[in-house]
């Protein structure tokens, strides 16, 4: 003999989804008695005692999640400059909203910032947090905004007497609450004081960088044969003619970071906690050793924020100059070779990476990374027929 499960009730049974337990005989026939609980007795509930999470973490999706969404618009202008050099000017800008926010949304509010209700122990009563039976609870709250503004000029020169180059700059401006541009890291420093006030971590995206000026030419050398010097002796055109130069140079100004509490007295339990400014942080001169006034900083009071904004600093210039030399040797019909030497960074100048940002005791804004390597040279050639 066995037993089985059946289910009675409807939204008008009074029986409220009563299940019945099913007897089965030897014979396979089958008696139902009542046993007067509901279905929902036979799934697990969850534990509802601060010991069951604490100490753990957990991720979340929105149920209802946003599409970000980008509004981008654009006004240009060309303007020609001889036959074969065009010149523009240009407004590029985009708005975006609906964006990710990556927060923690079981942070300690800032009405409850105290050193007694940020505490989460098992059975505590004190805790501070909104959902006191987890830790951290991360994910994205898709409540965020970017603004871009900027201001391009380029200078174009097509193929003409052996030189063609392209020239821009650009002045831009970009402001956002959190860069999510990816997984890893590029998005750069995610961070942030108060999950629930995007606005208040409002300021310069980590991608905002001020200035930028790029340029690149191809230039044959107006020596040797078909050229302007030294095109009618052979000798001298297998030595000095048919070189070509093509350098190319990238300059732009720092990017942003935030100054951060080394130590986080906030008690909010999540984020990061940002300095008071007391003082001026360019006083002084830059230098790779203290590339920031620290003194300007002081901790905020316990269970508080911070008054400075997000990305309020910038770092060093970024420099990078490269170059290539060739040229190519002709034998005979269809024959060639082509020599050529390449070098990255040609001027050996060290681009340095963003200075330590944390504040306290201890703590000195030196620079210890670079972003643009040594100087690396190679040579190659190429044999064609």
């Amino acid at each position: 003999m066995g037993t089985a499960f059946g289910s009675s009730g409807s939204s008008s049974d009074s029986t409220n989804g009563a299940y019945d337990v099913v007897q089965l005989d030897s014979d396979g026939n089958s008696t139902a008695q009542p046993s007067g609980q509901s279905i929902n007795s036979l799934y697990l509930t969850a534990p509802t005692t601060p010991q069951a999470y604490n100490g753990q973490s957990v991720s979340y999706n929105e149920y209802h999640n946003p599409v970000p969404k980008i509004i981008e618009w654009t006004v240009s202008v060309q303007r020609e400059l001889g036959r074969n050099m065009v010149a523009e000017l240009a407004y590029v800008a985009s708005h975006g909203y609906a964006l990710n926010f990556p927060v923690d949304i079981n942070q300690v509010p800032a009405g409850k910032l105290s050193p007694n209700d940020a505490v989460c122990t098992p059975g505590s009563t004190t805790c501070g947090r909104p959902y006191p039976l987890f830790q951290g609870i991360s994910g994205s709250t898709n409540n965020a905004n970017s603004n871009y503004n900027s201001l391009q000029a380029s200078i174009t020169q097509r193929l003409s007497h052996g030189l063609q180059f392209n020239a821009n700059y650009t002045w831009s401006h970009m402001l956002d609450n959190m860069d999510s541009s990816g997984w890893g890291g590029y998005a750069g420093s995610q961070n942030f004081q108060s999950s629930y006030n995007p606005s208040a971590n409002y300021g310069a995206s980590n991608f905002d960088v001020r200035n930028a000026f790029k340029a690149s030419a191809v230039y044959d050398l107006p020596v040797g044969r078909g050229q302007r010097f030294l095109s009618s002796n052979g000798v001298l055109d297998r030595v000095v003619g048919g070189w070509q130069v093509a350098p190319t140079i990238v300059w732009t100004s720092g990017s942003p970071f935030t100054p951060i509490m080394a130590n986080d007295t906030s008690y909010a339990q999540a984020g990061a906690l940002y300095p008071d400014q007391v003082g001026n942080p360019h006083a002084g001169q830059h230098s790779i050793n203290q590339w920031f006034n620290s003194a300007a900083y002081a901790p905020p009071a316990p269970a508080t924020f911070g008054d400075v904004r997000r990305n309020s600093l910038y770092g060093p210039d970024y420099l990078l100059l490269n170059g290539a030399l060739g040229k190519t040797f002709h034998f005979g019909e269809g024959i060639s070779m082509e020599i050529r030497g390449e070098a990255d960074n040609v001027i050996n100048h060290p681009s340095f990476g963003l200075p330590n940002s944390a504040i306290g005791p201890g703590q000195v804004s030196s620079i210890t990374s670079v972003t643009v390597g040594g100087r690396t040279m190679q040579l190659y050639g190429r044999l064609s027929f």
